[in-house]
């Protein structure tokens, strides 16, 4: 679906562009512009529901969306193949950390992130939402001095469900990382409840809130009020 324009003004509005994409190691020397990125990052994205909400998203508004796990696996399929999008980890390496259920080291990651983007850049793409964040602080939170500053960090936020001690011990665990990366990024911070297995109803939720932190945003609340002055003056002049 094409948004109107205003739809893509609001966004544009509550979460203002960041910092020009400096930091891209092949950019940075090809006499390319360096462009302004949109980057969206996204916690809570663990059920089909969220994913379903993230990929309806960048869809509508032309967002490369990367969810960390399911790309990654896609490299590791590849092989040697990949080439230069693994950086300097072995693909040998890649399968073992996935097969292992560990989680790639932020130095090895941002090179892979680094590099896609690179890439997608080169090919005029500059908005890019990447999921799956959710138990690696360590990549969230230098982010932005590595890669580029994220314009918004989207918390979507479900119930919790009931298992075992282990289950929830980890679901704790995984809970005290998102809380540590949504504080660090509590400025672009985007709070989005989700019913389980419900797209439709959060995905509303998601629109409303954007909708919102646009209106308090200083800029537009000023430009409402000059609006209104003009209107008055017009009418008084009538």
């Amino acid at each position: 679906m094409d948004w109107p324009s205003e739809y893509e003004e609001n966004f544009s509005r509550a979460f203002p562009k960041g910092t020009p994409y400096s930091t891209g190691f092949e950019l940075r020397n090809s006499g390319l512009p360096l462009p302004h990125l949109d980057i969206v990052l996204v916690t809570g994205d663990t059920t089909t529901a969220t994913q379903s909400m993230c990929e309806r998203f960048a869809q509508e508004f032309r967002f490369r969306h990367i969810h960390i796990r399911e790309y990654l696996r896609s490299l590791a399929d590849q092989g040697e193949d990949a080439g230069r999008a693994l950086g300097s980890l072995h693909p040998l390496a890649l399968k073992g950390i996935l097969h292992s259920k560990k989680d790639v080291p932020a130095f090895f990651l941002l090179q892979i992130l680094r590099y896609m983007i690179d890439e997608e850049v080169k090919r005029g793409q500059t908005r890019f939402m990447i999921s799956g964040l959710d138990e690696d602080a360590e990549t969230a939170m230098v982010f932005a001095e590595k890669i580029a500053e994220p314009a918004a960090l989207f918390s979507f936020m479900y119930p919790a469900t009931k298992g075992s001690e282990d289950a929830s011990a980890h679901a704790a665990q995984i809970s005290d990382v998102r809380a540590s990366i949504e504080e660090d990024y509590e400025d672009i911070l985007l709070e989005v409840e989700v019913a389980d297995q419900e797209v439709e109803g959060a995905y509303e939720r998601l629109f409303a809130a954007i909708s919102e932190r646009a209106c308090s945003v200083p800029e537009m609340v000023m430009e409402d009020e000059q609006m209104g002055y003009a209107r008055a003056d017009s009418i008084v002049q009538t």
